[in-house]
């Protein structure tokens, strides 16, 4: 989206399909956090999901992108269906992170803030 950014004037992004970002620095913080209180001799039997605080579609998340890294880009809401793809795609693919934030007291910062960090550190 960035290189995007600053290569056209207007951008495409689908508006119906939502989900929760995830800025690979905190899944590996998370990770490394959870691998260090582990119980190696206790059987795990849950299912984990790790995802970023908060909800948006993909336009939202682009609109962000653009603001946060002051790009002059204009993102254009469309319908999925703008889009040829491979397979189907769910419009709604919000992990539920309940079980690792419960089980392991994590802190799960929201996906803005997240982006505004992960941005900050690619302008600087």
């Amino acid at each position: 989206m960035l290189r995007l950014g600053h290569e056209r004037e207007t951008l495409d992004v689908v508006s119906d399909r939502v989900g929760s970002p995830v800025y690979s620095a905190d899944l590996v913080a998370a990770v490394m956090n959870i691998l260090g209180r582990a119980d190696l001799q206790r059987n795990y039997s849950s299912t984990y999901h790790y995802a970023n605080e908060g909800v948006c579609s993909w336009y939202d998340f682009a609109t962000a992108i653009m603001r946060l890294a002051e790009l002059p880009c204009r993102i254009m809401p469309v319908e999925s269906s703008a889009f040829k793809v491979a397979g189907p795609r769910p419009w709604y693919s919000v992990l539920d992170i309940d079980a690792i934030r419960k089980e392991w007291r994590l802190d799960t910062p929201h996906w803005e803030e997240s982006l505004a960090r992960m941005i900050g550190k690619t302008f600087h």
